[in-house]
């Protein structure tokens, strides 16, 4: 697994690389960062009593709920702004499947 998150510059150009995070182990490492928040992922996407490794399949979520216990094992703190962030599942180098997510870190008075 390959993580590659990109933050949006002052100019709404996409900066890449700007942490990039490598794994053997794709599911477990995922497991161990999502924390207490990994049943509720595999809840949503329809995955029941899932453990290592994931089944083969086509997985859809109708949406996760967040709250502030959701992303339990990743940094507490990062710079405000858009981020974007690839996962990519390889093996032998040949790409498995990927997924591209996009967030946005705001002041808490930015939010309402």
């Amino acid at each position: 697994m390959e993580i590659n998150p990109e933050i949006k510059d002052s100019v709404n150009g996409w900066k890449n690389n700007a942490h990039v995070y490598k794994t053997a182990k794709a599911c477990s490492s995922l497991k161990m960062l999502m924390g207490n928040s990994w049943t509720a992922i595999t809840e949503s996407l329809g995955m029941h009593n899932i453990s290592c490794p994931i089944p083969v399949g086509c997985y859809k979520s109708s949406g996760i709920r967040l709250n502030k216990n959701f992303y339990a094992n990743l940094p507490k703190q990062s710079f405000y702004g858009t981020y974007k962030s690839r996962i990519q599942f390889t093996k032998n180098k040949v790409v498995h499947g990927c997924a591209t997510s996009v967030v946005e870190v705001n002041q808490h008075w930015e939010t309402d």
